[in-house]
């Protein structure tokens, strides 16, 4: 047994403090008999644990990057006149917070909102509700160069309103019409861009910001309207 085989290794040796018998009993009852404990791996959670050698079949797979589910915002911008333009925007995200919080934002070139932007130094983010849905194509397949969107948004439900009707509390050195009923704004300063093909990616610094503790609009709902 296990506690023979230490005890022996102990005597054999002529160790007779305690210690070292110590030492051989610890030794023994170590490798007592009885199963070996068996190592189980648990998959990752959503992961299917494909079996010994099967290999993902080539047509399951489809070239290009995924789909992002990202959140729909609507940028607000004024032109020199000070009339608001409007676009969908989604590729916007919070890309530092302390000293200052910085949004990193992709604007679409050769598009009014590019022009206002860039001539403004900034707009107000938009951040959409579930129900401002509808807006997607008007706002974002249409350029305010050709159609007057602010007509179109009215006729989706959705008219463009003054910002001191909202009751934001929220002091603004850029005053576009705003869309009522969105759950966040963000006003962003321009600080710098840098030219990413068929967008400039813009780098741009939160001034003032009022939210809303509601889900927002995203693209896994969004791009239904897009149709």
């Amino acid at each position: 047994s296990g506690l023979g085989l230490g005890l022996g290794v102990g005597l054999g040796f002529k160790m007779r403090t305690w210690a070292i018998l110590a030492f051989g009993l610890g030794l023994g009852l170590g490798f007592r008999g009885g199963p070996k404990p068996t190592l189980r791996l648990r998959p990752r959670v959503g992961v299917r644990p494909w079996a010994a050698g099967e290999l993902r079949a080539s047509q399951d797979w489809e070239a290009g990057s995924p789909a992002v589910n990202a959140t729909v915002y609507a940028m607000a911008t004024l032109d020199e006149a000070g009339a608001t333009n409007m676009n969908i925007i989604t590729y916007a995200t919070r890309c530092s917070i302390e000293p200052k919080e910085l949004w990193a934002v992709s604007i679409y070139k050769d598009t009014k909102t590019h022009d206002n932007f860039f001539g403004r130094g900034g707009g107000i983010l938009q951040v959409c509700a579930p129900e401002m849905g509808p807006l997607m194509k008007p706002l974002g397949k249409n350029s305010g160069k050709n159609v007057d969107k602010a007509e179109l948004s009215a006729a989706a439900g959705f008219p463009w309103v003054d910002a001191e009707t909202l009751g934001l509390g929220l002091t603004l050195n850029l005053k576009p019409k705003l869309l009522a009923g969105a759950v966040g704004y963000l006003e962003v300063k321009l600080l710098q861009a840098v030219d990413a093909g068929d967008h400039d990616l813009c780098l741009c610094e939160v001034i003032g910001a009022r939210q809303r503790p509601e889900r927002a609009l995203d693209m896994s709902t969004g791009r239904g309207f897009l149709a």
